[in-house]
């Protein structure tokens, strides 16, 4: 098994755009995919993603003309999709247009870690 943020050549990687965001986003359902692309024109954030399972990877990229954010520990979402973003617990990540974040679920600690 590859190590977290790292390609491996047997892993499918798969993406998908998500529709301009009108709100924050609770318990985002990824589905099957490995990244997203996500638009928003006003700034928003995601609380927590759905669909964690032990080492799984995704990618988020900001695709809009506005700041996107991945709130730490927010309990608008259930504590087995929240995120945590480990490196300043006191803001959330944030994403600048084009900016992306690599994200991969521990399943010891039931989160989504922001990997650096």
């Amino acid at each position: 098994m590859a190590a977290p943020g790292f390609f491996h050549a047997s892993q499918s990687y798969q993406g998908t755009t998500i529709d301009t965001l009108t709100a924050d986003l609770d318990d985002l359902d990824p589905g099957p995919y490995t990244v997203l692309r996500v638009a928003c024109n006003s700034p928003f954030a995601i609380t927590g993603l759905s669909g964690g399972a032990k080492d799984r990877p995704l990618w988020i990229i900001n695709v809009g003309t506005e700041n996107l954010s991945l709130n730490d520990e927010d309990d608008g979402s259930f504590r087995n999709n929240r995120i945590t973003i480990g490196f300043d617990a006191t803001t959330p990540g944030i994403l600048t247009t084009h900016e992306v974040a690599h994200l991969w679920y521990d399943d010891i600690d039931f989160r989504w870690r922001v990997l650096k």
